[in-house]
């Protein structure tokens, strides 16, 4: 008969075994993107498909090829370089998808023309990347401020004017002149000068969250440019891509 001293070892080493094997087959589980699908694969909505690609006739798709196209040399560079983040792909695709093709190119050629040491010894390299685009045209910098002040004129608290100051000068800076012309609707209700309506504009076209506090609802202002804050999204998926919203 076993003494109760052997027992007890034996159930805690039954224990430690189970805990163990849950970790192993924990870690041989594929991560939930690998699960999703790829560009091509079937889908029945977006859910289903990789972070970056959305479904369309029940297959994933790109919805900026060029965006698509750059990430993916961007992370087999970083890849070959051994700096790649594990969701570098799609999260490089939610940050630059909604940029000018010409802002694409550069941010692209940029990690293409850096050496290895390079990248490896850049604690940011995206950022790097970023800073090499053409600075913001005066045009847009202007209207930027314009917005600003306006909406410091209409009462908007400092946390809500420093929000704002961040997205301006990012978008300004990387989107195509139609995507831009967006702003447009913005100028208007500022011209109007209805507080409400020129805080609701800025929330939609920015997309702006939380946003200026006081905005109307159902102001006519176009859809928001994007469903959610990529630069953000980059910050914690893809090192370094926080970016500084400098000019």
């Amino acid at each position: 008969m076993d003494s109760p001293l052997k027992t007890i070892a034996s159930i805690a080493f039954g224990l430690a075994l189970i805990a163990c094997l849950g970790i192993v087959f924990a870690a041989c589980q594929p991560s939930e993107q690998t699960m999703r699908g790829a560009i091509g694969e079937f889908c029945h909505d977006t859910e289903d498909c990789r972070t970056g690609l959305s479904c369309n006739d029940n297959l994933c798709t790109c919805a900026n090829p060029a965006a698509c196209d750059a990430c993916e040399n961007v992370c087999l560079k970083m890849g070959e370089c051994e700096v790649q983040p594990g969701s570098c792909t799609g999260a490089c695709q939610n940050t630059i998808e909604q940029w000018s093709d010409s802002a694409i190119d550069t941010f692209e050629q940029c990690f293409m023309d850096r050496s290895c040491s390079q990248l490896q010894e850049d604690d940011e390299p995206a950022q790097t990347c970023y800073d090499t685009l053409p600075p913001i045209p005066e045009a847009r910098a202007d209207r930027c401020e314009n917005f600003k002040d306006a909406a410091r004129n209409c009462g908007a608290g400092q946390g809500e004017i420093n929000e704002f100051d961040n997205e301006c000068p990012i978008m300004a800076r990387t989107r195509s002149d139609e995507v831009w012309a967006r702003t447009d609707a913005c100028a208007e209700r500022i011209f109007e000068g209805h507080c409400p309506d020129i805080f609701g504009c800025l929330n939609d076209v920015f997309d702006l969250s939380p946003g200026f506090s006081g905005a109307s609802s159902g102001n006519g202002t176009p859809p928001p440019a994007e469903t959610n804050d990529p630069i953000d999204e980059m910050n914690d998926e893809f090192n370094g891509m926080n970016f500084d919203a400098g000019g």
